[in-house]
C-alpha cells in the first residue's frame, strides 16, 4: 500500500509548480540547513506568524473574511501547543528531568507540565503575563480538550445563515 501512495505522490510531484516543490520534498537527516525548518520552536514561530498574517488580513476586511476564523485559531492553538512543547522539552535538558512526557495535544497538560518545571527551576510562575498567557491558553483550551476535536463540525451546517453562531463542539 505505501508503495501506491508513494508512486501517487511521486507522479503528482511533477505537476507542482517549480517554486512549491522545495517545501514538499522529505528533509535530509544529515542536512543541517534543512533540519532547523523541523525544530519544534520555529514551527511554534511558523504557525505563530501563519495566524497573525491571517488575523490581519481578515481584519482589513471584516466581517467578509469571518469564514478563516477557524483556520485562524486552529494556527493559533497549534503555535501554542508548538512552543509549549518546545519550551518544556529546553527545561526538560536544563533539568535532566524527561519524567512528563509531552506526546499528547492538551494545552492544559503541557502547561501544567510547564509550571512544575519552571518551579523546579526556581523562575517566576506568578506574573502578569504568565497569567495573561494562561487566559489565553484556557479560551482555546477550555473549548476542545485535544487538538484533534479543534474547529470539528458536530452537526450539519444547514446554510451560512447560522455563521457566526457556533455549530463547532464546546463553541
Amino acid at each position: 500500500m505505501a508503495d501506491k501512495v508513494r508512486a501517487l505522490i511521486e507522479s503528482e510531484l511533477g505537476r507542482l509548480p517549480a517554486k512549491l516543490k522545495p517545501f514538499i520534498q522529505k528533509i535530509g537527516k544529515d542536512d543541517p540547513d534543512n533540519k532547523i525548518f523541523m525544530t519544534l520552536s520555529f514551527m511554534g514561530y511558523a504557525y505563530g506568524e501563519a495566524f497573525t498574517q491571517l488575523a490581519e488580513s481578515a481584519l482589513d476586511d471584516w466581517p467578509k473574511k469571518n469564514y478563516i476564523v477557524q483556520p485562524m485559531l486552529y494556527l493559533a492553538r497549534h503555535s501554542m501547543e508548538l512552543n509549549l512543547k518546545w519550551v518544556i522539552s529546553t527545561y526538560q535538558e536544563y533539568l535532566n528531568d524527561y519524567t512528563e512526557k509531552t506526546d499528547h495535544h492538551s494545552l492544559t497538560k503541557l502547561w501544567n507540565t510547564l509550571t512544575t518545571l519552571l518551579l523546579t527551576a526556581g523562575a517566576p510562575t506568578d506574573i502578569d503575563y504568565s497569567k495573561h498567557c494562561l487566559k489565553l491558553l484556557i479560551t482555546l483550551a477550555g473549548t476542545t480538550p485535544m487538538a484533534s476535536d479543534f474547529g470539528i463540525p458536530t452537526t450539519k451546517m444547514e446554510g451560512h445563515s447560522n455563521w457566526p453562531r457556533s455549530i463547532w463542539r464546546g463553541w
